[in-house]
């Protein structure tokens, strides 16, 4: 083995993305032996399955929360087109007659969410989208990806190198969040 085909066994999930940006394998190193062998099927394993839906769920939570402070009093409502508009807000009268009330906006699906982001210039430029084009894409396969992944699809993804893409840049867009990046 080279330097470059091992990695330790506290190499983090999300370093060994980066690494299979670029590898097909890598082994792992347990104190002084080799034990086991990571290659790039694995990425349609329970560990990144998890990994992915997590990292989804907080970038919608962060999303709610962004918005709604860029966009007090619902402002965000003339980012939607009325027919995304009025199905969130069934959505809400639904689970406010069943008492399970939460904001219009939390009712909105993650596609709302990304055309409220592609619709509001500052969230555009904050989350680091260099395009409306951008964006779209970036939440079409993200939508994609949390699909497959909650619906437990064999593949989760088409393409292994765009899957690790879309993973690493909803978690450079959270790391941009958690350092208040998004808020300013």
């Amino acid at each position: 083995f080279s330097a470059e085909d091992l990695i330790s066994d506290s190499t983090s999930v999300l370093e060994l993305l980066k690494i299979l940006q670029e590898r097909d394998y890598v082994f792992v190193l347990e104190q002084n032996s080799v034990t086991k062998i990571v290659t790039i099927a694995d990425l349609h394993k329970q560990p990144i399955r998890m990994l992915t839906f997590s990292l989804i769920s907080l970038l919608e939570m962060y999303l709610v929360v962004a918005i709604s402070d860029l966009h007090p009093n619902d402002e965000w409502k003339e980012k939607l087109n009325d027919n995304r508009l009025e199905k969130a807000q069934k959505i809400w009268k639904l689970r406010k007659s069943k008492n399970e009330e939460l904001t219009l906006l939390e009712n909105t699906q993650l596609s709302d969410k990304g055309s409220i982001v592609r619709n509001t210039p500052k969230l555009l430029e904050k989350m680091g989208f260099s395009s409306k084009s951008k964006c779209k894409d970036f939440f079409k396969n993200i939508e994609r990806l949390r699909n497959n992944t909650a619906h437990a699809q064999r593949i989760i993804y088409h393409d292994n190198k765009v899957l690790i893409e879309v993973i690493l840049e909803i978690n450079r867009i959270l790391e941009k969040i958690a350092n208040g990046s998004i808020e300013d």
